[in-house]
């Protein structure tokens, strides 16, 4: 994993962006030298893993209380060591509801384990099991990757009789589980070892590809020198390490794993050596999104799954306040309103486009790049935003602008497309310089719109004059204000305005060929989409065509024929409904005459 250090773009966002939405909650309470674990899920279920000594038992129900928290699903015990059970006993006599106790099964020995293996514990235990998955509900799992020394130690357990002999530690027995919630990760193992020595035996390194990719490490045995080892580092290389500890006398957290763990995450510590706290109780929250915080400090998750732009404009109030990843093509990118902020806009496959926020240019954000974002998504005065706490990921450069979503100029006035690359073509009725640049209106018959090159671009538009049949090609920006809503297709490159000549390459003008089909709106969808196209002509004696459009499922099946008939030359925008198909992938084909055009589309219920 690369690790990604969050900053905020501008100052203003450490006031504004909303905080995380509340989902997964990983409490790792301060409980002294020893261990303390609770996870909440959305569902509302809970997992207490281990409940530290017993002087310090005290801690752990006072946070427990804090947080109104009486009943608890599971209570794992990683393994028998009395800084691990020491609170077992007093739990159920303060009158905690513990549904069930799952630890490493078989005895050990010493007073504690007696303490812990009375009969209201009995009754409620249960062996983990190497696999084991338990079910939170919501997406959130807990699984289990390695107990009792992970098939490589015997025997499995340290008997009863206190064999003084005996030939490993109990601390590699330990359970260890790894939490998942969508893209989020986090481990939790007791004591595990990750070092050979007379005393421990590397348990690490057997599970680590198990484990895989981590987000949060719950660094095994307090920092120990004998754990954290670097294989185990390297392939699950967590972002943020969080050591439990307190006043003892083996000098955990020991430098050496410190070192270790410095090169690849960030440490978080509930107290020092001496029992000083530092960071204290240490919270993780998750929303399931890439975004994650460790006492509110923001984190990202490199590789997660990117969101379509599409689906965000189109649900925005399920995305309003989360963290999102999304990447696409830059469309506009240059100062609009001041130079203090930049309005650039970027655009994906889904056929989307939307608006990303920062307070300076960056020099990936550049027109024709291919770039990746995450960001908090918001909404200012209509625009749907993301505000990147992270941009350092340029694709590639140089490419081809997304094609216009072809409307009249009547129809780009619609909030719908906001963000998105629109075309349209008219006669220019109005030229007027304003304070932020210069309004260029068109219309073609159906009513105006307008297209505005902000004065921060140099863009040349002085040769554009009242009465020229012009088009524009550009993402629409919108502005609603408390009684009105301005629509402009910001106009950024030479590619977003032109002589409509119907000749392509000439003045940067496109002209459509005899058939044109552009791409559905939206996409993905749900039910329903817009598929437009146009028919023309060069032939003065062509004044329309036999049109047909077929829908064919991914395995080339047809599936139906919503349109098929003569239709006159012009642009035409067809309205189109699945509601009878299942989700997948299909394609539409406009058959023109001897022309023909194919696109895929993508149906989501």
């Amino acid at each position: 994993m690369k690790r990604i250090t969050v900053f905020f773009i501008i100052t203003a966002l450490l006031y504004t962006v909303p905080a995380i939405a509340q989902g997964l909650k990983i409490h790792c309470i301060n409980v002294g030298q020893g261990d303390a674990t609770l996870i909440e899920s959305p569902s509302g279920k809970r997992m207490l893993v281990d409940n530290g000594p017993y002087y310090n038992v005290n801690e752990l129900t006072s946070y427990l209380n804090g947080l109104g928290v009486n009943h608890i699903d599971w209570m794992v015990i990683t393994h028998y060591h009395a800084d691990h059970i020491g609170g077992t006993n007093t739990l159920f006599q303060q009158g905690y509801d513990i549904d069930a106790v799952y630890d490493r099964g078989s005895e050990y020995c010493g007073t504690t384990y007696d303490v812990y293996y009375e009969p209201v514990v009995y009754g409620l235990r249960n062996t983990a099991e190497d696999g084991d998955v338990f079910d939170f509900g919501d997406g959130v799992t807990a699984r289990v990757v390695s107990v009792n020394g992970n098939g490589i130690l015997y025997p499995e357990f340290i008997d009863h009789e206190c064999d003084s002999n005996r030939p490993n530690n109990e601390n590699d027995f330990s359970v260890a589980m790894v939490i998942n919630y969508g893209e989020f990760d986090f481990f939790v193992g007791g004591d595990l070892s990750g070092r050979n020595t007379s005393t421990y035996t590397d348990i690490e390194t057997t599970v680590a590809n198990e484990v895989g990719d981590l987000e949060v490490y719950r660094v095994n045995h307090h920092g120990s020198y004998a754990s954290s080892n670097q294989f185990f580092l390297t392939v699950t290389d967590p972002e943020v390490s969080v050591i439990s500890c307190g006043d003892n006398n083996y000098g955990h957290p020991h430098e050496e794993t410190l070192d270790r763990l410095r090169a690849t995450s960030v440490i978080y510590q509930t107290a020092d050596e001496n029992g000083v706290p530092v960071d204290n109780d240490i919270v993780i929250i998750s929303d399931g999104s890439p975004c994650y915080t460790v006492n509110d400090d923001p984190y990202l998750i490199y590789n997660a799954n990117e969101t379509p732009i599409a689906d965000i404009q189109n649900n925005f109030r399920e995305y309003e306040g989360r963290m999102v990843k999304i990447s696409g093509i830059v469309t506009y990118s240059e100062p609009l309103w001041d130079t203090l902020s930049s309005n650039i806009y970027i655009q994906d496959s889904s056929g989307a486009g939307m608006n990303v926020y920062v307070d300076s240019l960056v020099a990936d954000f550049e027109a024709y790049n291919e770039i990746s974002v995450m960001g908090i998504v918001s909404d200012d005065r209509g625009v749907t935003r993301i505000s990147p706490v992270s941009y350092d990921s340029l694709i590639s450069v140089d490419n081809e602008l997304p094609d216009g979503f072809q409307l009249s100029t009547n129809e780009i006035n619609n909030p719908q497309y906001e963000g998105t690359r629109l075309f349209t073509n008219g006669t220019v009725v109005n030229i007027e310089e304003l304070r932020i640049g210069t309004s260029i209106t068109v219309d073609d018959g159906s009513g105006p719109c307008t297209g505005l090159k902000s004065i921060f671009n140099e863009l040349d538009v002085s040769w554009v004059e009242v009465g020229d049949e012009i088009f524009l090609e550009g993402a629409l920006n919108i502005i609603a204000g408390d009684y009105d809503t301005a629509y402009a297709v910001l106009l950024g490159t030479g590619d977003d305005i032109g002589i409509y000549t119907g000749i392509e390459g000439e003045a940067g003008g496109t002209m459509p060929q005899l058939i044109a089909l552009y791409p559905n709106y939206p996409n993905p969808f749900n039910n329903s989409t817009t598929i437009s196209f146009a028919l023309n002509s060069t032939d003065a004696g062509m004044n329309g065509q036999h049109v047909r459009i077929d829908i064919y499922n991914i395995f080339g099946q047809h599936v139906d024929t919503p349109l098929n008939e003569f239709m006159p030359i012009g642009t035409y925008n067809i309205v189109y409904e699945m509601d009878e198909m299942p989700s997948g992938v299909y394609f539409y084909r406009l058959q023109a005459g001897d022309k023909s055009a194919t696109r895929k589309m993508i149906l989501l219920k």
